[in-house]
């Protein structure tokens, strides 16, 4: 009999720690509901703070519609108003997240209500390539090392060949796997099996939730890019942040013909700590540095007049000793985070 409790708990908290059988965020909490004897009969106040329901970040420019009368919260995510408690649901909604409702809510007078609102952004449903990080191995002596790969969405490819193991995650018998290299560096040159010379590692995978990082003034932080310019804006860029003559060619051939369909490009890149939203790794033994740089892209035929941006000041290379290079980039064209002008 204890066997088979025990074996019941396994199965139980195996199904409790599975992501896919955790209960989706719900659109409001109810924080409290209180009767006031100041507030006019036949009448309630509803006030709260609006939320982000995946990352619990403050959500500003959100509309409320409470019958036929219309809101805004304000700076800090805060809304207050009176209603009438006929009033039969609310409606929560901002640009590319679902619409949020209070429904079927009895709404009693001279009560003042207190909620937190959950909106869920549309854009963390979306899937984007993170295309052809290239891991780029250095080293001023002979080495062998461990590179193990973890990356935040789904593996698509690789080369050359990763090592698939297994992890165990908690006490009930989970499991993730692993990825990892055993490569080694000879006269500064990257081999596998101590016979095959690679030019460098790399790795591609599919994930959501990808989006340009913004500014404490909630504006993007990048450059506005015309076509014409785009090899010139890209060759310069390179050239300030460190890429040698090797690094810059392979950067810019692979993808400068995927970013000529439209006329203007926001470019915006990312580096080193701002890249482990796409991946991780650990390297054994530790590399004096690491240096990432992700670029991402939005592409238009129509000019942003009303987009506002800041530009971006890129942080040069540091190589020394054991030192990585780790570049690739994520196509946003088809992110509704940018708005652009008719």
């Amino acid at each position: 009999m204890k066997k088979i409790i025990y074996l019941f708990f396994l199965l139980f908290s195996s199904f409790s720690f599975s992501k896919e059988l955790m209960p989706e965020r719900a659109p409001f909490e109810i924080i409290s509901d209180t009767y006031e004897s100041g507030i006019t009969k036949g009448r309630c106040i509803i006030e709260g703070t609006i939320y982000d329901a995946e990352t619990n970040k403050i959500l500003t420019d959100v509309t409320i519609l409470s019958g036929t009368k219309k809101y805004q919260n304000d700076k800090t995510g805060k809304f207050k108003f009176s209603q009438k408690i006929s009033v039969k649901y609310l409606n929560f909604s901002r640009i590319f997240y679902t619409d949020s409702y209070i429904e079927d809510y009895a709404f009693k007078s001279k009560h003042r209500i207190k909620v937190n609102i959950y909106l869920q952004n549309q854009q963390s449903e979306r899937h984007f390539n993170v295309k052809k990080p290239v891991i780029y191995c250095y080293s001023d002596k002979d080495l062998d090392f461990r590179f193990q790969l973890k990356p935040k969405g789904d593996l698509i490819f690789h080369y050359p060949k990763l090592f698939v193991g297994e992890e165990m995650i908690n006490p009930y018998g989970q499991t993730k796997p692993t990825y990892t290299w055993n490569m080694s560096l000879k006269n500064n040159k990257l081999f596998e099996n101590d016979t095959t010379e690679l030019p460098y590692l790399f790795w591609e995978s599919r994930q959501t939730g990808i989006t340009f990082d913004k500014t404490s003034n909630n504006e993007f932080k990048g450059s506005l890019v015309w076509k014409k310019n785009l090899v010139d804006y890209l060759d310069s860029t390179l050239t300030e942040i460190g890429f040698n003559s090797q690094e810059k060619t392979d950067f810019i051939t692979f993808w400068g013909p995927q970013m000529w369909e439209y006329n203007y490009y926001f470019i915006q890149f990312l580096q080193d700590e701002e890249c482990q939203k796409f991946a991780n790794y650990e390297i054994e033994p530790k590399p004096q540095k690491v240096n990432r740089i992700y670029m991402l892209f939005h592409g238009s035929d129509k000019y942003p007049y009303d987009f506002k941006y800041q530009k971006q000041v890129v942080k040069p290379l540091i190589r020394k000793g054991f030192y990585l290079l780790d570049w690739g980039g994520i196509d946003l064209t088809e992110s509704e985070q940018i708005i652009i002008e008719n």
